[in-house]
């Protein structure tokens, strides 16, 4: 006989999710994509860039000067931005690692901890950074947590600024 049954791990679910939408704040999470040739001007391949040449097939036409999509760059990177809900708290990190919460006013705190759902993992572990409260951070480390079956996961962010 089992001492926890099915309907009282779908309930803890239920309830840890409730709890991190009503308390949670939005996070962004950004990642670049590759870059690519930009569609607009000539590439200048000697010079890696752009030539300042309409390529007559692109978006913005343009006689010379600057191309007005890559600004003479030659490539185009596109930025993705995602938002979630998770829960944030500031602190620092101690001994072996362990992340401290932080008293609000008596320092400066350099790290984060956020909980979310864990279908935001991926998303945040192959982030290239991610904003909170204003704030640039970076990814130090990444878990799953949950009774039985993974229900939130766990991440420790430092200030990236």
């Amino acid at each position: 006989m089992a001492l926890v049954k099915q309907k009282h791990l779908q309930l803890y679910k239920t309830y840890i999710e409730q709890l991190v939408t009503d308390l949670g704040k939005t996070i962004s999470v950004v990642n670049s994509a590759a870059s690519s040739q930009c569609t607009n001007c000539i590439y200048d391949h000697v010079h890696k860039s752009g030539s300042g040449r309409y390529n007559g097939t692109g978006p913005s036409p343009f006689t010379s000067g600057i191309c007005p999509v890559c600004s003479n760059k030659g490539i185009i990177q596109t930025t993705t931005t995602t938002n979630i809900t998770g829960t944030i708290n500031w602190g620092n990190l101690g001994e072996n690692d362990e992340f401290v919460l932080s008293t609000a006013g008596t320092e400066e705190a350099t790290h984060f901890k956020i909980k979310t759902f864990i279908r935001h993992y991926t998303k945040i572990k192959d982030a290239d950074y991610l904003i909170l409260d204003g704030v640039r951070c970076r990814l130090c480390n990444i878990i799953k947590r949950g009774l039985k079956n993974h229900v939130v996961c766990i991440a420790i962010c430092k200030r990236d600024d």
